[in-house]
């Protein structure tokens, strides 16, 4: 997909929950994923038969869907059933964030493998997501980014393209990059819980560039300087973490999108 430098710049207003993002980056350090705990232990760290069963269903059905693009209605349905599923067996605590050991869980590199709506219609047989609380000044209206992200009516293809998040918990910082034709969109700035919902992560981009192949870098971050000032906030939007463990994380975004995201990024066909 060709992308002109206009419409780069206007990407760069991505949700974080989508985002939601090789670049050299300030987090290389935390590539290493945390080793400590057992991932199939539930948060009482008492073994939890369901989720050990509903994991691989879930990496299975997400295969082969090129990040959500091509998953059709049977496969989306079955998708957010499992997921529903393992959000409900196993609940993040609520302190997610605060609690420097639960949050330590959600540092280094994930890599985004699948993106779907959280809700697909009238659906009875589906146990539906509905956000809590939503923040003020943060668009929430949803859009079907079905195996994309994007903003503002632009929607970027993230089908056999890596795409990953970066958290570093201990700054309070995070990074998207996303691969292109081109090269690679680099967003990061700074997330903080939110006052209401405590597995809520609000962030508020202030680094981004673009990497062309040809090495050459373009600094665009004065961007989000200007969308502060006239949207009256740096906040740009939320993520909630709904699901985690040591190699497998579930999110929900602000523009009511799904995110599932693994430690490797080879766990599932594209």
């Amino acid at each position: 997909m060709k992308l002109s430098a206009s419409t780069s710049i206007i990407i760069l207003l991505l949700s974080p929950t989508a985002s939601g993002f090789n670049i050299p980056n300030p987090f290389a350090g935390l590539m290493k994923a945390p080793t400590d705990g057992n991932p199939l232990l539930n948060n009482n760290n008492s073994p939890n038969s369901n989720s050990v069963l509903l994991k691989p269903q879930l990496l299975e059905a997400i295969s082969s869907t090129n990040n959500g693009k091509d998953a059709d209605l049977d496969t989306q349905k079955r998708v957010l059933q499992l997921v529903r599923k393992l959000e409900t067996e196993r609940p993040v605590p609520d302190t997610i964030l605060t609690d420097p050991k639960e949050a330590k869980r959600l540092d280094g590199v994930w890599f985004l493998q699948y993106t779907s709506p959280s809700e697909l219609g009238e659906e009875e047989d589906i146990d539906t997501w509905t956000p809590e609380n939503p923040e003020s000044k943060i668009d929430t209206k949803p859009y079907n980014n079905k195996g994309t992200v994007g903003a503002v009516g632009i929607k970027v293809e993230t089908a056999n393209r890596v795409t990953k998040q970066i958290f570093d918990v201990a700054n309070s910082k995070v990074a998207n990059s996303v691969e292109q034709d081109f090269g690679i969109i680099h967003v990061g700035g700074s997330f903080r819980p939110s006052d209401s919902v405590p597995n809520r992560a609000i962030a508020a981009f202030e680094d981004c560039w673009i990497e062309f192949n040809n090495g050459f870098q373009l600094d665009l971050g004065f961007v989000f300087s200007i969308i502060g000032a006239v949207r009256g906030t740096k906040d740009n939007g939320w993520l909630e973490t709904t699901y985690l463990d040591n190699d497998m994380r579930i999110g929900r975004g602000n523009k009511g999108s799904l995110f599932v995201l693994t430690r490797d990024q080879n766990a599932v066909q594209p």
